[in-house]
């Protein structure tokens, strides 16, 4: 089995365990409830304060619900979430600096890897970003020893360790959505970069899957340039909420980015999308399974024959039946169709308006 194919499959059984788990909200530190206070004391806009703090250090409190939609819309409510991505972009902002210092040694760089990577683990939560800070310090301890190990290996026995540590059962979605796309990243260690997306949209695949939502084709460019100049934005973000001095200047670059996000929630939603069916995602297996191009072809011919996806072909077997399923008269005729985010919208001339829910599993119909 290759990588690619063990993170995706890995994952979809840890997100089917994740799913019987709830993960309990912790008490905000004092030190960071001071923190706060003094932000909004420098950005006075509540709004904009709420979704500093989301950036920075996790939570939606205060958060605007059509702000939290739109990022769920384009698949970017882990930015809400600090993980590896977070302190991956505090990396990228301090290692041309210490270049341009001249600070170019292992020294150096391993006593910045433990100024960024140790104080997570002295705060309750942030599981994230504690999983990606101990998976970057056992690579580094490990570069010291003369024993050859991959960067997947690593990855493989930080979860590992992880997982017996009981971060799991802390926080069950955290941890596997760090262990599906931070295993698609390491998966593309013996491909070109450019393929990297690829192999991030294929996470995203689960995701969908998993979520009952579309997929949309046109967020593979857009969440990608949103994810990409958020990891250039977050530093700037950091900053500000540790030296709340600067909030009225980094309220500019936020409103920015907000604006960003919300037009291209709305630009995608009138795109075209597709849901990921278990017929659609065992196909995607297939493909990219280690078996020669013959097989692969011979299964697929098999596949198209004796599978047929229930989006295109929905039948009373695949459809939720509600107690007002039956209170429209659908030979009265239709008066107006509109098309929704999850389905359709349909008023009919004798006055019932009904929602037919398209997913990956059948069609939901429900009339008032």
């Amino acid at each position: 089995m290759n990588r690619c194919l063990f993170i995706l499959i890995t994952s979809l059984i840890l997100l089917f365990c994740a799913e019987s788990k709830r993960s309990f909200p912790l008490k905000e530190p004092l030190f960071i409830l001071n923190q706060k206070k003094r932000v909004e004391e420098h950005l006075p806009d509540p709004k904009l304060a709420s979704i500093l703090f989301a950036y920075t250090i996790g939570g939606l409190k205060g958060v605007p619900k059509s702000v939290i939609n739109s990022h769920k819309n384009l698949y970017l409510i882990h930015l809400f979430t600090p993980s590896g991505l977070h302190l991956s972009s505090i990396f990228i902002f301090l290692t041309p600096l210490l270049a341009f210092l001249k600070f170019k040694s292992f020294n150096y760089f391993f006593a910045l890897s433990l100024l960024l990577t140790l104080p997570p683990f002295f705060l309750d939560g942030f599981w994230a970003v504690k999983r990606v800070s101990f998976l970057r310090l056992l690579w580094l301890v490990l570069k010291k020893t003369p024993l050859k190990v991959s960067l997947f290996s690593v990855f493989i026995l930080a979860f590992c360790l992880d997982f017996f540590f009981g971060t799991f059962k802390e926080s069950p979605l955290s941890f596997t959505y760090s262990f599906l796309f931070i295993g698609m990243i390491f998966s593309n260690q013996k491909w070109p970069s450019i393929w990297l997306p690829l192999f991030l949209m294929l996470g995203q695949f689960i995701v969908c899957f998993f979520q009952d939502g579309p997929f949309y084709p046109l967020n593979f460019f857009i969440g990608f340039f949103l994810t990409s100049f958020f990891t250039l934005l977050f530093p700037i973000f950091f900053i500000s909420f540790c030296f709340p001095i600067i909030c009225p200047i980094t309220k500019w670059p936020l409103s920015l980015f907000l604006t960003l996000v919300q037009t291209g929630s709305k630009f995608l939603k009138n795109s075209p999308s597709f849901f990921i069916s278990g017929d659609l995602l065992f196909l995607i297996f297939l493909l990219i399974s280690s078996l020669n191009l013959k097989k692969k072809g011979i299964y697929l011919i098999l596949f198209s024959i004796f599978t047929s996806s229930p989006l295109l072909n929905v039948t009373d077997r695949n459809t939720k039946i509600s107690e007002n399923f039956y209170l429209a008269d659908e030979k009265k005729g239709i008066k107006k169709i509109s098309r929704n985010q999850k389905g359709y919208k349909i008023l009919y001339e004798e006055g019932w308006q009904c929602s037919y829910i398209i997913s990956a599993l059948g069609m939901e119909k429900n009339c008032q």
